[in-house]
């Protein structure tokens, strides 16, 4: 799963795109079915895995407690942003399609669910030393979020006939 830190930059919005659009096609087509409701919560809860285990879970300690609210700008300060916002992404993706309610409903949870998750991992990345707390990860994880939650308009555009 690290992996995918070293892919190209240009690649990860690609990505990003190709999977909204997939998605809110198959949402178009599924029309809240129990079986893809069921696929979306899997996939939200497969993201918060995929989050927990690449911020968190297996980080050795590092015995500076740090806490930076915007991180440098230098070399790596895109990289970090896009990535951040390609882990939230599936998450708000699952999450906003599989809960139910109106859009505005659901994009409020799946954000207010993102900020709890991003600013859990970042206070215990500060507390425990495990990593560097930083406010630009909070920005960028819940921008992820929301990004995943724009399958909800795109899954509503209908074909003109």
């Amino acid at each position: 799963m690290r992996t995918i830190y070293s892919l190209p930059l240009w690649l990860v919005p690609v990505v990003i795109v190709v999977c909204l659009l997939v998605w809110a096609i198959m949402e178009h087509l599924a029309k809240r079915h129990p079986a893809w409701v069921t696929a979306n919560m899997v996939v939200a809860l497969a993201g918060i895995f995929m989050i927990l285990s690449l911020s968190v879970i297996g980080r050795e300690v590092q015995y500076d407690h740090e806490l930076i609210f915007f991180s440098y700008y230098g070399r790596e300060f895109w990289r970090e942003i896009v990535m951040n916002v390609f882990l939230y992404f599936p998450f708000g993706m699952g999450l906003s399609v599989a809960i139910p309610g109106s859009t505005g409903r659901k994009v409020l949870v799946t954000l207010g669910a993102a900020l709890l998750i991003s600013l859990g991992i970042e206070t215990a990345q500060y507390f425990t030393g495990i990593g560097v707390a930083q406010g630009t990860d909070l920005i960028a994880n819940v921008a992820g979020a929301a990004i995943g939650c724009l399958v909800l308009p795109l899954s509503k555009i209908r074909s003109e006939k």
